[in-house]
């Protein structure tokens, strides 16, 4: 399946250049190979002793792809201001932390995002579970891969941008990272997207709604250390079975 999905983001000259970028690379698939494989399971040796099991996963994506309203929010926000507890995003976002001083501190600007595949999925889930757990767990891994499709692509576009201007990207960082957690990051995030109408929400705890939503920062600059791994960032790096893979 092709999914595709709606784009916004701010006026900036790169902004725009970065719209074209996505255009160019958002024609990804998603086929029961790759998210099985992002499951942790063998989709080959799957498809010999348990093909149903396949079918029903070829079977969530399709209900997933064709059901799900994605959206993609951007901007480019340069970094306004460096000093020694600091670094700043426009005039009112204030970002610290070693996990944010590892990775946008060497940063000149950095692209915000934030994007979702609506609320379908979770709903849907949500009906459908006590009656049918197997294939309401398989639409939830379906599209769990998909919105990280949507960011890959995302950094995908970002990063034929930004090497075009001969400069390079960092790991991007979501809230949750290690010392900078949702409660914090998430309220930092969302207020830069204050002239947005968004169809994502945040509670109490930092947790977004729809649940199948991210948000990420995204640095690039001059530079930059390209050396590091997302699971880096990561709070549950320490005891997380699938590190190695990455």
């Amino acid at each position: 399946m092709h999914p595709s999905f709606q784009i916004f983001s701010d006026n900036s000259p790169s902004s725009s250049r970065i719209r074209q970028n996505i255009s160019s690379v958002s024609d990804f698939e998603i086929t029961a190979e790759q998210v099985l494989r992002a499951q942790g399971s063998d989709p080959e040796a799957l498809l010999q002793r348990k093909p149903a099991l396949y079918s029903m996963t070829q079977k969530a994506i399709q209900v997933v792809v064709e059901e799900a309203s994605p959206q993609l929010f951007f901007l480019f926000q340069p970094i306004t201001k460096k000093d020694h507890l600091f670094i700043h995003l426009g005039e009112t976002v204030r970002l610290r932390g070693k996990s944010i001083e590892r990775a946008i501190r060497p940063a000149d600007s950095v692209i915000a995002a934030i994007f979702t595949i609506g609320p379908f999925v979770e709903n849907h889930v949500a009906k459908i579970f006590r009656e049918d757990p197997a294939f309401a767990l398989a639409m939830d891994t379906a599209a769990s891969y998909f919105i990280d499709r949507m960011g890959a692509v995302l950094c995908q576009a970002v990063d034929i941008f930004v090497q075009s201007n001969k400069e390079k990207t960092g790991i991007p960082i979501s809230p949750g990272a290690m010392d900078w957690d949702v409660l914090t990051g998430q309220p930092q995030l969302f207020s830069l997207f204050s002239g947005f109408d968004l169809p994502i929400t945040i509670n109490f705890s930092g947790m977004m709604t729809p649940q199948k939503s991210m948000s990420m920062l995204i640095p690039f600059g001059k530079q930059l250390d390209q050396t590091g791994k997302p699971c880096d960032f990561c709070s549950m790096s320490a005891t997380c079975k699938f590190k190695e893979a990455v």
